[in-house]
């Protein structure tokens, strides 16, 4: 017997390499199966059962928002979450590595799962939750480990070393977490990982090429600037086409050249312009289209906001009856006044629907549902008396001119070579009168903003009672509106908190959202965010592109426009790459053609008319996204802390921890910092509550310098006056009494500033300062 229990004795411990280690210190038993079948029952590292069922394994789980979910672990597949039919996705989480590992190293896969697990017995699972995971998982493959019990601290330090990640501290923290839950790695080494200080990596200061500069920025995923520039002009050509169109059709309307196709002289004068043909006589008679376009849907817009049911009833019965003439006597006041209503009703209406169904009813459907007026279908009962032979070929002449002749229409509309029109008119899209607009400002403000479409859509059209492009910004260096949106933060997509951002009034962009407001205050005088409608930019985004032709380098197109890839560095970067040997306009558009190779419309555009509002769209884009780029604020700010109770260095602006170390520039050299005026942009400064009103104060002193001497501010303080807005906007913004805290250091800073003999800080004499 003694033999054969030797025997069976070697014979175990050669299934030991095969099968499930025994814990001599448990009386529980292990039950070892196949892996692809299922794994123990019971466990002693106190670790969740895990069995693989046909290769997989189900076990439900609470998510961070509170509901329930299923996580899965598929051991002979891997799993998309996108690939399951959209019924079955809700509430699935999928680990991306677990399949990968399990290929390699099926008991690595199988004990960081089981840890997965025991950590979701007392947390949500939220995404970061699995990011450790990610990380562990990729660093076993590269090393090619065959078990966990082979890291050591050298390897820990490695993997964490190898991390390209923006919060690398934080994620070390949760590697250490998951690590400290292996049973399979030694105690000892459990330890020292424990034990483990992050340090962030060693990097010598060098010079960099543009390029590389990009590519340290993270933007692979951006456009590019051959790209952007793209998109900067087309946006911009069709802005300028829309701004052009409508203050020319309000300066022809107020002038003593005004005449309408609804008036005798007018009809005949139409007649003779596009009779004769050619280029100045079609704008000429386009300028009368423009102009009957404008009253005749602006008429409208006041009947509908203004008239109640009853009058409207009233209005629809009698253009039924074709009682024309009874229609002004029974209308409200203000509107029996208003010129351009005795326009429709007393001139328009009669002579364009006449008694003929047909065209009163598709008027009244029209009228009704809230959609533009077309002036051809105005025009068109008239013009069936003139199409003989002569006048009907110089009109097909001149409706194919108007279709070629604007840039905008082309870029949202795909020209029939009849001449014929689909979709909206070229009129109403030039007059700002359809949501191409919106998207057209919406494309614009994000590119030169930075802001995201939802920020951009979620601008009210008012705020605390007021047109929301009067709501000024008190601390910009020139006259500038601020314009704010919401932004969703946080894992619960809940959080919205405000974003704002400062528009010149000077800028172009202001001149074009002042044009849709006033176009917009008329056509819904009740809308309540900026921008009206649904998600006007995705149903727009693919057919700009497309239709203006936007292409890479390589001279593919680029499909549709996605505004998450608009540059975020490309701004300030492009500024100085072609400022550098830049002295004006004419320079600008040298050095943009030669850089795109001649390759792309842009060149045309650049040096047609619209040039130079599309160069100034541009610069002001690049200046707004270069100091939203490469000035933030580095101090740490104690928005809801009085006064600091530690032994800082006091400042002006705040107090400084180590005036020893500063590092507001970089390689910076200095015993002792002195240069008070740099501290917002320093780490080592704290600003507190009572720094507020010397900040304010500082601001009027930059803006006594930009008015004594631009060149000056803009060359030394332009940037500092930048950070201390940063400052109190975020003061306003987070701290629990916000806006009475400002209003209160406001006045402090106020009365200083008018009081002569009274004086907060020290002038802004010297070139340190």
């Amino acid at each position: 017997m003694g033999n054969q229990e030797s025997l069976l004795v070697g014979i175990l411990v050669s299934l030991g390499s095969i099968m499930a280690r025994s814990n001599r210190f448990s009386k529980k038993t292990i039950e070892t199966k196949d892996s692809d079948k299922t794994l123990s029952v019971e466990t002693f590292d106190r670790l969740p059962s895990f069995n693989l069922i046909d290769g997989e394994f189900r076990q439900q789980i609470y998510k961070s928002d509170g509901t329930t979910g299923t996580i899965i672990f598929n051991s002979k597949k891997e799993l998309i979450v996108k690939q399951f039919p959209i019924a079955e996705r809700k509430g699935l989480v999928v680990p991306s590595w677990f399949y990968g590992l399990y290929q390699h190293n099926a008991n690595i896969a199988i004990e960081l799962a089981r840890v997965l697990l025991k950590i979701l017995e007392s947390k949500n699972f939220h995404s970061g939750i699995t990011k450790p995971f990610l990380n562990i998982s990729e660093f076993i493959l590269k090393k090619q480990l065959s078990a966990l019990s082979d890291l050591n601290l050298s390897l820990f330090d490695e993997m964490i070393n190898d991390i390209e990640y923006n919060r690398a501290k934080a994620l070390c923290r949760d590697i250490q977490y998951v690590l400290a839950h292996c049973p399979t790695i030694q105690a000892n080494i459990n330890s020292e990982i424990q034990a483990y200080i992050f340090a962030h990596k060693e990097s010598t200061p060098e010079e960099k090429t543009f390029a590389e500069r990009l590519a340290k920025a993270n933007v692979t995923n951006d456009y590019s600037d051959y790209v952007m520039f793209q998109i900067y002009a087309y946006t911009s050509a069709c802005l300028s086409e829309i701004e052009d169109s409508y203050n020319d059709t309000i300066n022809f309307l107020e002038s003593d050249r005004y005449d309408s196709f609804f008036y005798e002289t007018g009809a005949k004068l139409y007649k003779t312009l596009i009779t004769e043909g050619g280029e100045d006589n079609f704008a000429k008679a386009f300028e009368i289209e423009l102009t009957d376009n404008f009253r005749i849907n602006r008429a409208v817009d006041k009947l509908r906001g203004t008239l109640n049911d009853v009058d409207k009833n009233q209005f629809v019965k009698f253009i039924e009856a074709s009682e024309f003439k009874s229609i002004i006597p029974a209308l409200p006041k203000e509107l029996k006044l208003d010129p351009d209503v005795i326009f429709l009703c007393k001139n328009v209406l009669k002579q364009s629907l006449g008694n003929i169904v047909d065209y009163k009813n598709m008027f009244l459907s029209r009228f009704k549902s809230g959609k533009n007026i077309s002036i051809q279908f105005c025009y068109e009962r008239k013009l069936r008396h003139w199409k003989r032979t002569a006048f009907r070929q110089s009109q097909q002449s001149f409706s194919k001119w108007k279709l070629q002749h604007y840039f905008i229409y082309r870029a949202f509309y795909e020209l029939n070579q009849s001449g014929k029109q689909t979709g909206e008119t070229v009129q109403n899209v030039l007059l700002g009168r359809t949501n191409m607009f919106d998207f057209l400002c919406q494309q614009l403000l994000m590119a030169i903003s930075g802001r995201n479409k939802e920020v951009v859509m979620s601008i009210p059209a008012r705020i605390n009672d007021i047109n929301i492009l009067e709501n000024e910004d008190r601390f910009a260096s020139e006259k500038s509106v601020e314009l704010i949106g919401l932004k969703t933060r946080g894992h619960h997509r809940v959080a919205k908190q405000p974003e704002s951002l400062s528009l010149p009034i000077n800028s172009p962009m202001f001149r074009y959202i002042e044009i849709l407001d006033k176009v917009r205050q008329i056509q819904f005088p009740n809308r309540t965010t900026f921008f009206v409608g649904d998600d006007v930019y995705k149903f727009w985004q693919k057919k700009f592109a497309i239709n203006t032709e936007i292409k890479e380098r390589n001279g593919n197109l680029i499909g549709t426009i996605d505004s998450t890839r608009f540059r975020k560095v490309f701004t300030g970067e492009i500024l100085h790459k072609y400022l550098e040997k830049i002295s004006n306009k004419d320079d600008l558009i040298r050095a943009v053609a030669s850089d795109l190779k001649n390759s792309i419309p842009l060149v045309y555009l650049m040096q047609s008319s619209t040039a130079e509002t599309m160069i100034a769209s541009a610069i002001i884009g690049l200046q707004i996204k270069f100091i939203e780029h490469h000035l933030q604020v580095a101090a740490t700010l104690k928005v809801n802390e009085a006064k600091s109770i530690n032994d800082a260095a006091k400042r002006f602006l705040c107090d400084c921890i180590d005036p020893r170390n500063p590092d507001y520039a970089e390689n910076l050299n200095i015993d002792y910092c002195k240069q008070f005026d740099h501290c917002l942009g320093c780490s080592k400064a704290e600003v507190y509550r009572e720094h507020l009103p010397n900040i304010i104060y500082r601001c009027f002193q930059y803006e006594q310098v930009l008015l004594l001497n631009k060149d000056l501010y803009d060359t030394a303080y332009a940037l500092k006056h930048h950070l201390a807005k940063q400052v109190i906007e975020t003061f306003v913004t987070k701290a629990s009494d916000g806006q009475q805290l400002h209003e209160h250091a406001f006045e402090v800073a106020s009365s200083a500033w008018d009081d002569p003999d009274t004086y907060l800080l020290p002038p802004l004499l010297h070139p340190n300062a």
